[in-house]
């Protein structure tokens, strides 16, 4: 290739590979490559590891995420370099836009449990506090709700539920799916807002009847529940399909790939060190015996109590089955 270039003033290049029997391209890639200093040698391979690191993330990790997911795989570099050579690919990662959470409307009649969290140290361990929300979804039938509960140590989601009305049957749907992941653990503390949906009386039965303690937020106060509130920011930034306008059952498959096949089993959680809430779970309790407490439950043919018949938009009945996620 040396001698090609030294000759090509005198001769074409085309002429000169024709001679030693190469491509024309494979000398113009070497041009290229030799005019190229040892950093910048790095800078094309530190380009291939993290674009694949961005494609695993299905788009969403931004510099920090790539720094901790290449450390991992034991290449160090700084997170400033990377997200130099990431403007250069012209890539960027999914970043969530923080509004000020709207506080619940909690004028009704119901029972309102006391704030157990005030007083309870952070869980040491999965399987102790769940938290519970709702948050709302676009689908081109117009606003649909999913309502989940999360393990508060591992971050976990271990039971959800989407449907078109946000009222006590979703809410009891999410928690009876969760149930499968919390058998066997008494006294685990329940918390909420103060929602009428978690103030009825269907509601607080299942809670009593699956042993749990019941635990509500201040009243104007969902700060405590901020965890789940990180998951829906992250959720609707993250789950690129929510952008589009799908039918519910599109919005469903959406939210089942990214809740069980991305969040709790691959998602990179700095808060966690830097490995998913599953592992993170698995970790803390160490891998014997873990199977059937963090793996998904098969299905059964336990039949939900609350996988009634409800009324849908445009006069069509629905069942929700039971599992960890209704789908």
């Amino acid at each position: 290739m040396k001698m090609i270039q030294d000759l090509n003033g005198k001769h074409t290049a085309k002429l000169l590979c024709e001679i030693a029997q190469v491509s024309a391209g494979s000398y113009y890639r070497w041009v290229r490559q030799a005019g190229k200093s040892a950093r910048e040698h790095e800078d094309e391979q530190l380009k291939e590891a993290i674009m694949e690191s961005w494609r695993g993330s299905r788009q969403t990790y931004g510099s920090p995420r790539i720094e901790r997911d290449l450390r991992q795989r034991g290449i160090r570099t700084s997170r400033k370099r990377i997200l130099r050579l990431m403007k250069d690919l012209g890539i960027e990662g999914c970043y969530n836009r923080r509004k000020n959470p709207l506080a619940t409307d909690s004028r009704h009649g119901g029972v309102i449990s006391e704030n157990l969290l005030k007083d309870e140290p952070f869980p040491e361990g999965p399987r102790q506090v769940v938290v519970t929300d709702t948050t709302y979804v676009w689908t081109d039938q117009g606003w649909h709700y999913l309502a989940t509960v999360m393990d508060l140590f591992s971050r976990e989601i271990v039971g959800w539920s989407f449907g078109a009305s946000n009222d006590r049957h979703l809410v009891c749907q999410a928690l009876w799916n969760a149930s499968a992941e919390l058998k066997g653990h008494r006294d685990v503390i329940h918390h909420s807002d103060r929602g009428s949906t978690y103030c009825s009386e269907d509601y607080r039965e299942l809670v009593d009847q699956l042993e749990m303690r019941s635990s509500m937020s201040a009243k104007g106060y969902c700060y405590d529940n901020a965890h789940m509130e990180s998951f829906f920011g992250s959720l609707k930034c993250e789950c690129r399909g929510l952008d589009q306008s799908l039918s519910p059952q599109e919005v469903r498959r959406e939210l089942f790939d990214y809740i069980e096949g991305f969040y709790n089993t691959h998602r990179i959680h700095t808060a966690l060190g830097s490995v998913s809430p599953r592992e993170f779970a698995q970790m803390a309790v160490g891998n014997a015996g873990t199977a059937g407490l963090l793996t998904p439950p098969s299905a059964t043919n336990n039949q939900s109590p609350f996988s009634m018949e409800r009324e849908q938009p445009g006069g069509k009945n629905t069942s929700v089955p039971a599992g960890r996620q209704s789908n």
